[in-house]
């Protein structure tokens, strides 16, 4: 141990060209921790999230998996921007003109808030891959504060491109070189970074009285007998919920890049288990309500079920599972885990400078934003700012154009649309009485158990975004019941009822080969 330690000072001392331990090292370098970057990149990480949120409820996302729990939400928030415009909207002469333009402006805001969330998507990444290599290459002039400060940021940026690629499916479709710079890039990020959340966890480096000398003099074991490795169990347990995390939601970007089938409301386990299988991969949704249903049909036919509770009860109970499957692989859902990383970020990097250690060491440059590190990550808010201005400009433009080309032409009357067939309504027969649906959300109970889902993962979330920042396991035990709650919930209603489906199609796959072979085999026979 004690070679390896020497040899390892040794080289860092070749690659440094000084000595490991430099003696006037600035503790708090005012490019990491300096007011100025912290603000740009918590700032950049809010705009994002928020950007996706406004352009998801005000229904511009250009490119985004969507459901009929999505559609839930977006019908009340249609009613809410219908209230707001109502006493300020004017009455068309032509209804028709009104719906073109109207469909126009809808494109043009979500090919503005493409180039926009594109513009913060490219700037996350270029930064937190640009971060995590200057503290790699420079360990001897980087403190173990600077270097845990620039993991946090690396965290933000990560989790928040990471949330810019669920609504760029459309624009890489067209550009699959882009996608594989991209991706490049991505993957060297994703080494860096779980690179520095190992040391971060490292006992040498979680140890507050190292975190003023250099980088390189903690690593190397100068002066200190920690490990390097993490050794208690709250640092092995947080750094594999991070890996883990990670990990996740890597795969499941990239396999929605790369995949054909990434609108199928499925998750990507089961995409990818059903093109191994040469299954339907987009399968109907009605395929999934009609299975709902005829689940709900049996067990109010059944005895023993009808015994024991009322049949509103058994319609509620038998919603848990699919409502929650439906929230899984919501656009919703989505959002609950983009609220999780920003959180645990930002906890993470506020518990690091209320920490003592921080207080005590001081640094007159911690406050200054006048410095040319300071200055130049708030100025770069203003390329995706300039991006959705020039967006908004283009569509103002484009919009008048096209009114003045319509107002300019005769109004012809529109042709009124052949007959549409109604939907199929989903019957019920409940206590003798038909009763006719048209999704499982408009069953009783249907829409609270969507509310208390939401409300369980949620809290469920963010109070493990607290407690994975702080490092304060011992208070899991408090919560614990809530996220068992929460995994039964998911292994029931997503993994398992995944799992039953996979296997559902894969035998009627096999029954119709079978039954092709039986024909072609009996002309033979006969």
């Amino acid at each position: 141990m004690d070679n390896s330690t020497s040899s390892l000072r040794r080289s860092m001392q070749q690659y440094c060209g000084k000595s490991p331990c430099p003696g006037n090292i600035d503790a708090l370098n005012v490019d990491i921790l300096g007011r100025g970057v912290l603000a740009a990149f918590i700032t950049t990480a809010g705009l994002t999230i928020g950007s996706i949120i406004a352009g998801y409820l005000l229904e511009c996302l250009p490119g985004a998996r969507t459901n009929d729990v999505d559609e839930l939400i977006l019908r009340g928030s249609r009613k809410i921007r219908q209230w707001v415009r109502r006493p300020f909207s004017r009455q068309s002469s032509s209804a028709s003109f009104t719906q073109a333009a109207s469909l126009a402006k809808a494109e043009k805001r979500a090919s503005t808030l493409e180039q926009f969330v594109l513009a913060l998507s490219d700037q996350q990444l270029i930064t937190g891959t640009a971060i995590l290599v200057a503290v790699f290459a420079e360990p001897c002039d980087v403190s173990v504060v600077s270097f845990r400060t620039a993991t946090s940021m690396a965290w933000f940026s990560s989790t928040t491109h990471l949330a810019t690629l669920s609504i760029l499916h459309s624009y890489f479709e067209n550009l699959r070189w882009a996608l594989g710079c991209r991706v490049f890039i991505m993957l060297i990020f994703m080494v860096l970074l779980v690179s520095a959340e190992f040391l971060n966890q490292s006992e040498r480096l979680s140890y507050s009285q190292n975190w003023e000398y250099a980088f390189s003099c903690v690593v190397t074991n100068n002066g200190t007998r920690s490990n390097i490795l993490p050794g208690k169990p709250s640092q092995v347990f947080s750094l594999v919920v991070l890996l883990v995390w990670l990990t996740v939601a890597y795969a499941n970007r990239l396999f929605s890049l790369y995949s054909h089938h990434w609108k199928t409301l499925r998750s990507w386990p089961w995409r990818l288990c059903a093109e191994f299988y040469s299954l339907d991969c987009n399968p109907p949704p009605e395929k999934k309500t009609r299975a709902t249903f005829s689940t709900i049909q049996w067990r109010l036919n059944n005895r023993l079920w009808r015994n024991v509770l009322p049949p509103h009860i058994i319609i509620a109970a038998s919603l848990v599972s699919p409502v929650q499957h439906e929230l899984s692989n919501s656009f919703l859902y989505e959002i609950v885990w983009f609220l999780f990383g920003l959180s645990f970020g930002i906890n993470q990097v506020i518990k690091l400078l209320n920490s003592n250690r921080v207080k005590t060491l001081g640094a007159a440059g911690f406050r200054s934003i006048t410095g040319f590190g300071q200055l130049l990550p708030l100025l770069l808010l203003a390329v995706p700012l300039l991006a959705i201005v020039d967006g908004f400009n283009g569509s103002s433009g484009a919009s008048k154009e096209e009114t003045t080309q319509l107002t300019s032409v005769q109004p012809v009357p529109a042709e009124e649309p052949p007959d549409a067939e109604p939907p199929v309504p989903y019957i019920l027969n409940i206590s003798g009485d038909e009763w006719r649906y048209q999704s499982v959300f408009e069953l009783p109970g249907a829409r609270g158990i969507l509310i208390l889902e939401f409300a369980l993962w949620v809290g469920s979330t963010q109070s493990f975004a607290i407690l994975a920042s702080n490092r304060e396991w011992v208070n899991v035990f408090d919560v614990l019941p809530l996220y068992v709650v929460a995994l039964v919930l998911y292994l029931w209603g997503s993994v398992w009822w995944e799992l039953t489906d996979l296997m559902k199609d894969w035998k009627e796959k096999r029954r119709g080969q079978n039954g092709n072979s039986n024909r072609i085999e009996s002309p033979q026979q006969k």
